[in-house]
C-alpha cells in the first residue's frame, strides 16, 4: 500500500488523467447538460439531431452515455481503495475516456442504429467491465465480485440495445444501475456515517452489511 500510495503521488501526468474521475464526471456533466435540452429539441419536433432519434436514444443516452461515464469515475477511483492496487491513469485511462467519447459521438450521427453504433459504443462498457473484473480478480477483493459482475451485465445490456433488443435491454440496465447504487451505498453511507459519529464521541447503532441487505 505504501508504494502503490508513492507511485500515486509520483504521477506527472496531466491532471485530469491522474484519477478516473477526474475526464468521467467532467464530461458526464457537461454530456448531460448538452443531452436534456438537445433531447426537448429533437421531442418537440423543432430538431433533427441525432437523425432518427427517438425515446430508446434518450434512454441509452441517460442509461449508458451518462450513467456509464458516471459509473466509471467513481469505480476507477474506490476500486484501487477496495483492493490495494494502482488506480488506472495516464495513456491507459486516456484511452478508455476516448473509447467513452467514441460512444457519445457515434450515437449522434445517423448510423447509432446499426453495426457502426454497437461497435462505436459497445466498445467502452465492455472493456471498462474487462479493467474491474481484473482488478477485483488479481487484487482478490471477492467481497466486491458482484460489483464486476453487474457492470459486466450493464455492457451485455448496452450490446443488446444495438442488437435491436431495446426496450427490455433499457429495463434490465435500469434495474442493474439500481441494484449497483443499492449494494454500494448500502455499505459507504453507514460507514461514512458511523466514523463522523465516532469522531464526535457519539454511540452508534450501525449494523454491518449482512444477509438481510443482501
Amino acid at each position: 500500500m505504501a508504494g502503490s500510495a508513492r507511485q500515486m503521488r509520483s504521477y506527472r501526468g496531466p491532471a485530469v488523467l491522474s484519477a478516473g474521475f477526474r475526464p468521467f464526471f467532467l464530461a458526464a456533466s457537461i454530456w448531460a447538460a448538452v443531452m436534456a435540452p438537445l433531447w426537448v429539441w429533437v421531442y418537440t419536433g423543432k430538431g433533427r439531431i441525432p437523425p432518427g432519434a427517438s425515446l430508446m436514444w434518450h434512454g441509452h443516452e441517460m442509461l449508458f452515455g451518462y450513467l456509464g461515464g458516471v459509473i466509471a469515475g467513481f469505480l476507477l477511483t474506490a476500486i484501487p481503495n477496495w483492493t490495494g492496487r494502482l488506480p488506472v491513469t495516464g495513456t491507459p485511462l486516456l484511452l478508455l475516456f476516448l473509447s467513452w467519447l467514441a460512444g457519445r459521438a457515434v450515437m449522434m450521427t445517423p448510423w447509432w442504429t446499426g453495426w457502426p453504433g454497437l461497435l462505436g459504443d459497445g466498445l467502452f462498457l465492455t472493456v471498462f467491465a474487462g479493467v474491474v473484473g481484473r482488478e477485483v480478480w488479481i487484487g482478490k477483493n471477492w467481497r466486491n465480485l458482484p460489483v464486476a459482475v453487474m457492470v459486466g451485465a450493464l455492457a451485455l445490456c448496452n450490446i443488446a440495445f444495438h442488437l435491436g433488443v431495446r426496450e427490455a435491454s433499457i429495463r434490465l440496465a435500469a434495474g442493474v444501475i439500481t441494484t449497483l447504487i443499492c449494494l454500494i451505498g448500502g455499505r459507504i453511507i453507514p460507514s461514512f456515517t458511523t466514523n463522523w459519529l465516532k469522531k464526535r464521541g457519539m454511540e452508534t447503532c450501525y449494523t454491518p452489511f449482512n444477509r438481510l441487505d443482501l
